[in-house]
């Protein structure tokens, strides 16, 4: 077991975008996610590096989260003129799970989100092990307000 270290949580620079594409690459991989697709390079190079987080424990990079601008669809849960900043991403690699790094991680973006005039924050997730994704985020402070689930048919 590696020991736990406190996580350096910054903004991801171009040098990064490689890192966060072979994470991204390893959790399609992992089939985790219904529907999940990495972004390509041009894609990630076309966010802005200030929607993008990286998790360094000692130098290493062992996570992200990508965020964005809620679009105007998601005014069901706004109030007024609100701002929502919508976490897309958020990945912390397998072997760095369950010692608190992706709760520092959000903590970092709602920091962030607060202090550039955000009034709340949106998470989406389509994991397939769906009471754990919402144990940790009820964890964070998030409520739900939205369901959809399927049932396939053959």
């Amino acid at each position: 077991m590696m020991n736990d270290s406190i996580p350096i949580i910054r903004h991801a620079t171009s040098a990064d975008l490689a890192e966060i594409h072979a994470m991204q690459q390893t959790w399609e991989q992992e089939h985790t996610v219904w529907g999940y697709r990495a972004n390509s390079r041009e894609e990630l190079q076309a966010m802005s590096p200030t929607m993008m987080w990286i998790v360094e424990i000692q130098g290493q990079v062992i996570g992200y989260a990508l965020c964005q601008q809620a679009p105007p669809q998601e005014r069901a849960i706004a109030e007024h003129n609100d701002t929502i900043l919508e976490i897309e991403d958020l990945y912390i690699q397998p072997p760095y799970r369950n010692r608190g790094y992706g709760s520092q991680l959000v903590k970092a973006i709602e920091t962030w989100g607060r202090e550039h005039g955000y009034q709340k924050l949106l998470i989406y997730s389509s994991v397939k092990n769906l009471a754990r994704i919402l144990a940790f985020y009820q964890q964070q402070g998030f409520s739900g307000w939205n369901i959809r689930m399927f049932k396939p048919l053959s």
